[in-house]
């Protein structure tokens, strides 16, 4: 059990409660536990990182020899077959249908827990560098109502610079943010908001299926001067002034740490954040320390068993008195 002061999941999950957290959904957070079965039977897994490097080694045949990343093989892809020929192969794998994992369903199912004990219903900024939709389904199949922000990349020849789009009610025409600092539509204080900052698919029209993933798509990411410039201001003022917790992340993501860089860079007294990541390296460790990031190595199942029984334990108010 990781010490208190290091993973203090009563307090996590009270801030959870009144909205003061925000969860970082990243690739760990899919796989969830290799033993979970859903009403007795194995769920369809999305692929893991491995198993999308693999899929796409196979269809494009990359060469032995060369470094296997992601960022690499999608790379090779695009420069051998064509941007086209990429996003088909990705959207092949993304638009199947999988299972909704417990991760995406405890969020989901939140802020009515909170509701039903008499406390004031959050609004919860949900962070995710996953292109699925599995939490926009599990939020829907909620019955909570979201706002979708999603990273659009536009084709090399438009011309356009790539923004963040915003979808009200996570549906419908999408609506360009062109100057984040002074677009307040979007607010974690009106709506849940799912903030996909590495792109997103969409099933209703796959021609905007956007991905940040090949090592051009993230150069071009990085090479902003200020990343958050981009992030609409509510959104950014809600990240400057809660606790965040990464669920399923390395710290080696570097558009993620740029982000995370220009963002902490404006706050004045940087919350305390936390990171639950199975077997972390020494390298993960320091990076995490090094920016205020306690790390705790446990499985993310048995992290999240505890924080559910927390907030199962938050006791029942009257009145709207909150403890």
């Amino acid at each position: 059990m990781p010490d208190m002061l290091e993973l203090p999941v009563p307090f996590i999950a009270n801030q959870l409660a009144k909205g003061s957290v925000v969860p970082f959904l990243g690739a760990g957070a899919n796989l969830y536990d290799p033993s979970y079965t859903l009403n007795g039977q194995s769920p369809k897994l999305l692929p893991s990182g491995k198993d999308l490097i693999d899929i796409l080694v196979k269809r494009f045949g990359f060469p032995e020899g060369e470094e296997r990343n992601l960022m690499r093989v999608s790379l090779y892809a695009e420069l051998l077959a064509g941007s086209s020929e990429l996003y088909g192969s990705l959207n092949q794998v993304f638009t199947d249908t999988y299972s909704v994992m417990p991760i995406h369903t405890m969020l989901a199912t939140l802020p009515k827990t909170v509701a039903n004990k008499g406390y004031p219903k959050p609004k919860l900024l949900i962070v995710t560098t996953n292109y699925d939709d599995l939490l926009e389904e599990a939020f829907r199949a909620a019955d909570e109502p979201f706002d979708l922000v999603c990273y659009q990349i536009n084709p090399a020849d438009s011309g356009e610079p790539n923004v963040f789009y915003h979808y009200p009610d996570g549906k419908g025409a999408g609506i360009r943010i062109n100057k984040a600092n002074k677009y307040v539509e979007v607010s974690p204080e009106k709506s849940h908001v799912i903030f996909k900052i590495h792109g997103s698919i969409y099933r209703a029209n796959t021609d905007l299926n956007s991905y940040v993933i090949t090592e051009d798509d993230y150069i071009h990411y990085l090479a902003r001067t200020d990343i958050s410039n981009l992030v609409p201001r509510k959104i950014s003022l809600r990240l400057q002034e809660s606790h965040l917790l990464f669920l399923g992340y390395g710290l080696r993501d570097w558009n993620l740490r740029v982000l995370l860089y220009h963002i902490w860079s404006r706050a004045l007294r940087r919350p305390r954040s936390w990171s639950i990541q199975l077997h972390p390296s020494n390298l993960d460790t320091a990076l995490w320390k090094k920016n205020g990031v306690n790390v705790n190595s446990l499985p993310l199942k048995d992290f999240l068993e505890q924080l559910q029984s927390e907030i199962d334990k938050l006791p029942t108010i009257a009145n709207g008195n909150v403890p």
